[in-house]
């Protein structure tokens, strides 16, 4: 691999980490990274910072994992969760952030244990 080379992979990977920080710590937020650079790590990164940021994560990236963070983050990001991932656990976690999910709770899922989360 020429010197060249090596510096370009240098700067692109700094590029990333740089970006992913900048998720991390709220300063960037995912609609200022261009499409093609979003990974999973940075939508982690982005959702865990500001749960709401599940709204911005492409649909093929919402991943049970990426949308459970989320809802622990801020629980009225539920709404965002989509219907062939959201589970008891994202329910449950979201009331417990915050009661007022209990709104964006799908029927299918609404019990008396997510009633008892919200108190």
């Amino acid at each position: 691999m020429s010197k060249t080379n090596l510096n370009l992979s240098y700067i692109f990977k700094s590029r990333m980490n740089e970006e992913t920080l900048a998720l991390e710590v709220g300063i960037m937020s995912l609609e200022q990274i261009d499409y093609d650079r979003l990974t999973y790590e940075k939508c982690l990164a982005a959702v865990r910072y500001r749960g709401s940021a599940l709204y911005s994560v492409p649909e093929h990236m919402r991943s049970y994992v990426i949308c459970l963070e989320a809802v622990k983050n801020d629980g009225l990001a539920l709404m965002f969760v989509p219907d062939n991932i959201i589970s008891k656990e994202h329910c449950i976690t979201a009331v417990r952030q915050n009661p007022d999910a209990v709104d964006c709770v799908p029927d299918d899922f609404m019990t008396q244990e997510i009633v008892d989360a919200c108190i």
